[in-house]
């Protein structure tokens, strides 16, 4: 019976799993040093910050979800007109009051005046009654000699503050202009190393920094239409929904809008977009999520299929597979074993072990056979998750001592 039981409980894991995916979405905006001169240019922070709070009423009726991620010169602009510090209606506060509007901080300088960093603008956020995020608002990954994320995976001190602060989530892996080698991945995994597109891309289980994509870089600027933009969403969502993408995969995706963009005309154009993608949310194919949210609901995902990454490139197709899985993909696997599990695999293949708590056990990487030395690991059920280009699979296996 307690077999029974646990093979239940892995085939409801199972299908849980597979249950129809969906796409979570989010506004995310930026604000850039040069050319918005915020806290030295009155004028320019009253415009700007009016069409801010336009835009966040919007999100708010229309039940959406915006990270507004902000350097320095934002938040000292807020502090200084608005006095951040000691008010709770500033705009930042008021913001994240909504419950709707996320705000993250943005590793960007201009020395010797701004020379504030990362943690230093966490601190300027904490000090206007923003909460920590822990969220990297965009780094450049590419070229890979100018990676400028890896600090984050230690903790941070302030310049200007001498405040710590540690990362746990970088959003927005960018490249330098014309940001033609942007990461287009709607992927949440946390990556190895910054020397090349495979380090970058492959996930470390021993990390504690996550990259969580954008899906496929969709931008709305005040020159474009917004309806292309929704195209995009809708393509990206209608591929999930339709199962032309894999029902295995997590999928997170942004719309990026600039401030420097700003106008009562482009607050049109966000209010048309938001209710063209509330058609995609109504189907049950778009799920309004920050990206915090979308980070945790991953955690939630991950734990239920024992998936401890996910990736999906904008540009990528899967596979077609028709009838049964060619017997030359198909794992070889000693079930039950007892010293050492036995695993042979016709391609190159990635495997995880973990317990039925979803405690990770063992990992690794083979093109062939290998085996896995399991002498301290009790008797009982354990669940082995298989991925390689040809087949994900997950096998309910069991130890039995002899």
């Amino acid at each position: 019976m307690k077999h029974y039981l646990l093979v239940a409980a892995a085939t409801m894991l199972f299908n849980c799993a597979h249950s129809q995916p969906k796409l979570y979405l989010n506004l995310t905006s930026h604000n850039e040093m040069s050319g918005e001169d915020y806290d030295t240019d009155s004028v320019l922070f009253t415009t700007s910050t009016g069409h801010v709070r336009d835009i966040a009423q919007l999100v708010v009726t229309k039940n959406a979800k915006w990270n507004f991620q902000t350097n320095s010169k934002y938040v000292l602009a807020v502090h200084k007109y608005q006095h951040a510090d000691t008010s709770h209606s500033d705009i930042l506060e008021w913001m994240h009051n909504t419950g709707r509007v996320t705000i993250d901080p943005r590793p960007k300088k201009q020395p010797p005046i701004y020379n504030y960093n990362i943690a230093d603008v966490v601190y300027l956020l904490d000090s206007a009654g923003v909460p920590d995020s822990r969220t990297v608002g965009g780094f450049l990954y590419y070229p890979y000699s100018s990676a400028d994320w890896t600090p984050y995976l230690t903790p941070v001190i302030g310049v200007r503050y001498g405040n710590s602060w540690q990362a746990q989530i970088l959003w927005g892996a960018g490249s330098t202009p014309p940001h033609s080698h942007d990461a287009r991945n709607f992927g949440i995994w946390k990556p190895t190393g910054a020397t090349d597109s495979v380090a970058f891309f492959t996930h470390n289980p021993a990390g504690n920094v996550w990259v969580e994509g954008n899906g496929c870089s969709a931008v709305l600027y005040d020159t474009s239409n917004p309806v292309a933009v929704f195209n995009a969403v809708k393509q990206a969502a209608n591929n999930i929904a339709s199962g032309t993408w894999p029902g295995n995969r997590f999928y997170c995706m942004s719309v990026m809008i600039n401030q420097r963009d700003f106008s009562a005309p482009f607050t049109t154009k966000v209010a048309t977009l938001l209710d063209s993608i509330n058609t995609l949310v109504t189907q049950n194919k778009v799920v309004w999520a920050s990206i915090r949210e979308k980070f945790d609901t991953f955690q939630t995902w991950s734990t239920l299929t024992g998936t401890p990454y996910s990736q999906w490139g904008c540009d990528e197709t899967a596979p077609t597979q028709t009838g049964n899985i060619p017997s030359k993909v198909i794992p070889t696997i000693t079930n039950p074993f007892s010293d050492n599990l036995l695993l042979h695999f016709p391609v190159a293949t990635t495997y995880y072990l973990y317990d039925m708590t979803g405690k990770l056990l063992r990992y690794g990487n083979t093109a062939s056979s290998t085996t896995i030395d399991t002498r301290d690991l009790t008797d009982g059920n354990y669940l082995l998750h298989i991925v390689s280009t040809s087949i994900q699979s997950k096998h309910l296996i069991v130890k039995q001592s002899k």
